[in-house]
């Protein structure tokens, strides 16, 4: 697993990771400006909440603190280095009573048992099995996306006026190549993995749920095979999601699905840095 770096959540949370300016990006966005949340979600303290695509724990640790412990949460995250660093996180943090973790993928009711998964070291997040969709759609130099990440990590290493000199000129396509390719050899580090996965239905079944109060699915493009993995007798257990969607052809279908199996309250909004982008990424909230 090599060194770990540490930043700090809250005054009172550490949090391990594998870089310290990309996870502070995700923290911010998750904690700060609250990624998962929206009007329509409403979650109560004793709830069951699904992290699937936990990562390192964040959005685990963020929603188990802001409710003083008294919430069910299940963490599912399926490549073993980074499923170490959130069992690290959830059990250097003292809540493991409340967060249940998966070394474990979900996928399709008809999908593979395993999966190969690329791996990103210095950014663990976008780690996916969906490879050529997040290389095509969020490490492309065009990224709005990827240059907010990258502005973030530059501002933390330098003064305001060379922080804004860049931020200039990565819009002047050969000087932003030539910066980019410098950071892209860095952050994209990465190597395959074989992980373990299953489906949301057999999670169910073999943990006897009642009840899924809030499913939250963040999987860097696997988002739609999640949903075929839910039996139709389960579907009445999940009241409200919070989902990544990755293109402009998957909403209709989703928003379709969920309306089918009773989601009456359905809202999609664009990422907020995706707005100029080709990228295209969504939030997806849905309640019934």
């Amino acid at each position: 697993m090599g060194k770990l770096s540490k930043i700090n959540l809250d005054e009172s949370t550490k949090l391990f990771c594998f870089d310290k300016d990309t996870t502070k990006y995700l923290a911010q966005e998750i904690v700060d400006n609250e990624l998962y949340s929206h009007p329509l979600i409403k979650i109560n303290k004793g709830d069951v909440v699904f992290d699937v695509g936990a990562n390192v724990g964040v959005f685990s640790l963020y929603i188990t603190k802001k409710y003083a412990g008294d919430l069910k949460v299940y963490s599912f995250e399926p490549i073993p280095e980074i499923f170490q660093v959130l069992k690290k996180n959830i059990e250097s943090n003292e809540i493991s009573k409340n967060v249940k973790l998966f070394n474990q993928g979900l996928t399709r009711t008809d999908g593979p048992k395993q999966a190969t998964f690329t791996f990103y070291e210095k950014m663990s997040s976008v780690s996916t099995m969906k490879e050529e969709l997040i290389k095509e759609k969020f490490f492309d130099i065009q990224s709005v996306k990827t240059a907010a990440l990258l502005y973030k990590i530059i501002r933390k290493r330098v003064n305001k006026f060379t922080y804004w000199f860049y931020r200039i000129i990565f819009f002047i396509k050969p000087v932003a190549n030539i910066i980019y390719n410098l950071k892209r050899k860095y952050y994209l580090k990465h190597k395959k993995v074989n992980c373990e996965l299953t489906t949301l239905t057999e999670i169910i079944k073999q943990n006897n749920i009642p009840r899924i109060d809030f499913l939250k699915i963040d999987v860097e493009g696997a988002e739609f095979d999640i949903l075929h993995g839910i039996d139709e007798s389960d579907w009445k257990i999940i009241k409200q999601i919070s989902m990544e969607i990755h293109n402009d052809a998957e909403i209709d279908c989703i928003t379709d699905l969920l309306k089918k199996k009773g989601f009456k309250n359905i809202d999609v909004i664009k990422d907020r840095f995706c707005e100029t982008d080709a990228t295209n990424f969504h939030k997806l909230f849905a309640v019934r």
